[in-house]
């Protein structure tokens, strides 16, 4: 009778550890990640289950696959970590019995668990960047020989205007000559071409003053203008008192 009740007791205990481990592997397969553990600087690491503390230590299975791995227990961030993984309840029948399972082959040797690469920075806004004072100066320099070049094209415009407005004077006044002023339609253009050429040249007079202002802030900054603008000048001023001659 005794070998009979040792026998079914061993029987219902090797019933319960083999329910206990199908329960375990049933919980395991129900998702690869059961724990997530964050450290300090950031990373996330996939565990099946809560890290185990061993001294200066903690040791943990990663996921999926269950590899035994070992980490600094200081590294981990408990905080955001406990955050990350929200308590579950487990109901446990209270005629349960646990049955510890002896396992048949040496434990794997822990893995040291390196982390590779950073977490990513929170990106800051710094300071609005200065610019130095030789950038400044390059910059204003650059800017007044743009000034320079519109400004004499503007210039070099006008000047043909006035150059067609006095081609245009000279021709009148010659045939108001040849007919002895009798055509009072030429002598109201007459008048109206010496207005023109006034205002044309009062443009011209504005233009060369603002020309000579950027050669004198060019100056100041250590710049110049081109060296076909420099002989652009006495050029237009010997064409116009050329002109201004035979009048």
């Amino acid at each position: 009778m005794r070998t009979m009740a040792a026998t079914r007791r061993s029987s219902i205990t090797r019933t319960l550890a083999a329910t206990v481990i199908a329960v375990g592997v049933a919980a395991g397969a129900s998702g690869p990640s059961a724990y997530t553990v964050i450290t300090r600087d950031g990373h996330r690491i996939e565990a099946q289950a809560k890290p185990e503390i061993q001294g200066l230590q903690a040791l943990m299975r990663l996921a999926p696959h269950g590899q035994l791995a070992v980490i600094q227990e200081e590294r981990i961030d408990w905080a955001r970590t406990e955050a990350a993984n929200p308590p579950s309840v487990i109901a446990i029948s209270s005629d349960t019995k646990i049955v510890e399972q002896t396992p048949s082959s040496p434990a794997p040797r822990p893995q040291e668990l390196k982390l590779i690469g950073a977490p990513r920075k929170q990106e800051t806004t710094g300071a609005p960047v200065v610019p130095t004072p030789e950038a400044a100066s390059q910059e204003a320099v650059a800017a007044l020989q743009t000034e320079h070049e519109q400004v004499t094209a503007s210039r070099d415009q006008e000047a043909e205007k006035k150059k067609a407005l006095e081609s245009e004077l000279v021709e009148l006044k010659t045939r108001q000559v040849a007919h002895a002023g009798d055509d009072l339609s030429t002598e109201v253009r007459i008048r109206e071409l010496e207005g023109f050429i006034s205002e044309s040249a009062d443009k011209i007079n504005k233009f060369e003053a603002r020309l000579n202002e950027i050669r004198a802030e060019l100056a100041k900054l250590g710049g110049s203008v081109t060296q076909g603008q420099q002989q652009e000048q006495p050029q237009q001023q010997g064409q116009q008192s050329q002109e201004q001659q035979p009048q």
